[in-house]
């Protein structure tokens, strides 16, 4: 029999554990190098800030993680409603204030971070909405419609902050979500041209001023990875700087605190910029080990996925697995000059104790489906077909007494 909701007897994911940890460890290094980059820069000031600071957010994300790992991630759909609520409530409040993306920012450097709480929320409210209506996800009035313009209000509030990579990020997988759900794949093709389109638009338009510059700087990055002559004016940028930390890092790195880039990257260094700060003091290992730690964490998360046969954890966990990816995939695109610069924190790694504990808790939340998840009765094939127009779930078959 189906065990009721509540808590479940935890069964460890070391290997996703043990990625999680390293990568907290290393950004514990990082922040304490960080902090000796911008103490020499101003002459004075705390030099453990950063790492005070995200120690703060690694051991709060513990606590979060412990909690959603105890707790059956089924209760998510009873306060599903409420979380996204809640989140609106959040995203509504910090327009209103006109503090940018923080809610809340103390003097010892702590924050809320609104947008970071809405990736999960969106995760957890989505996979409720689209468990619910796997049987009308082809129609495009009760399927495509309704749902884009659920993730469009979010991702309308969190552009207004303004933060279009976040927004594009909570887009994404919302997007991937409504795939693996079972869209027409035609309708979500479409939909997705669109959407590109209309960002595009409005970004031509002027109407985020920091977009264009960031663009109009980006084409000069690819003029200069080009070999062409570039404006002077741009080569002191962050974009060059961060180019260059991956040429000076070399293949082990220059060592920890013999970074040169504080000067440029000031307070983006630890956030921003932290894959910069791996570059050039840990080398090309280094981040190496940073990128096979993250991907083990959405590999392991994926391959819970594929083992849940409910619809219900299968879409929370494959959506924050692929958010983490795309959000990582981001972070690096951006600093090498693939795109241009979105200000996108790379996830367990770069300062933020709202990401950090988001993040955690998405793993929590993860070991906990591998243990509920398999007390569903249905059998379940996890796939990606491009002409299944259903939903992406195997159906349970009938037995052969049923049929007479």
């Amino acid at each position: 029999m189906r065990q009721r909701a509540g808590i479940l007897p935890i069964q460890p994911d070391y290997i996703l554990i043990a990625a999680v940890v390293l990568l907290a460890f290393i950004s514990l290094m990082m922040m304490h190098s960080a902090g000796l980059h911008l103490l020499a820069l101003r002459g004075s000031g705390n030099p453990e800030r950063f790492f005070t600071q995200q120690l703060m957010g690694i051991l709060a994300g513990l606590g979060a993680m412990g909690i959603a790992s105890a707790i059956d991630y089924r209760l998510l759909k009873r306060f599903s409603v409420p979380i996204m609520l809640v989140v609106l409530f959040l995203l509504v409040l910090v327009n209103l204030k006109g503090t940018g993306r923080w809610l809340l920012r103390t003097r010892a450097g702590s924050s809320l971070q609104p947008s970071e709480f809405a990736r999960l929320g969106v995760i957890i409210y989505a996979a409720h909405w689209l468990s619910s209506r796997r049987e009308t996800l082809a129609s495009l009035t009760r399927g495509l419609i309704p749902f884009a313009i659920i993730v469009g209000i979010v991702t309308g509030l969190v552009i207004l902050q303004p933060d279009l990579s976040m927004a594009a990020l909570i887009a994404l997988t919302g997007a991937i979500m409504f795939f693996i759900a079972g869209a027409n794949f035609f309708q979500w093709a479409g939909s997705l041209l669109m959407g590109g389109a209309a960002a595009v638009t409005v970004i031509q338009m002027g109407i985020f001023h920091y977009a264009q510059k960031r663009i109009l700087l980006w084409e000069q990055v690819q003029r200069f990875l080009r070999g062409e002559p570039i404006s002077p004016e741009y080569m002191s940028e962050q974009p060059f700087y961060a180019l260059g930390s991956f040429i000076r890092g070399g293949l082990w790195g220059k060592g920890l605190g013999q970074a040169s880039l504080a000067p440029m990257m000031g307070e983006t260094l630890p956030s921003d910029g932290i894959m910069c700060l791996v570059a050039e003091e840990l080398g090309f290992v280094g981040c190496l080990v940073v990128i096979v730690l993250l991907g083990l964490v959405v590999y392991r998360g994926l391959v819970i996925a594929s083992k849940t046969e409910d619809l219900f954890g299968k879409l929370i966990a494959s959506g924050f697995c692929w958010s983490l990816a795309l959000q990582a995939l981001i972070h690096l695109a951006s600093l090498v000059g693939f795109m241009p610069m979105t200000g996108m924190v790379f996830p367990f790694l770069s300062l933020g104790g709202s990401a950090m504990v988001t993040s955690m808790a998405g793993v929590g939340i993860l070991m906990n489906i591998s243990v509920g998840g398999k007390e569903e009765k249905r059998s379940a094939v996890y796939l990606y077909g491009w002409g299944n127009r259903g939903a992406r779930l195997s159906r349970p078959r009938r037995s052969r007494k049923a049929k007479r």
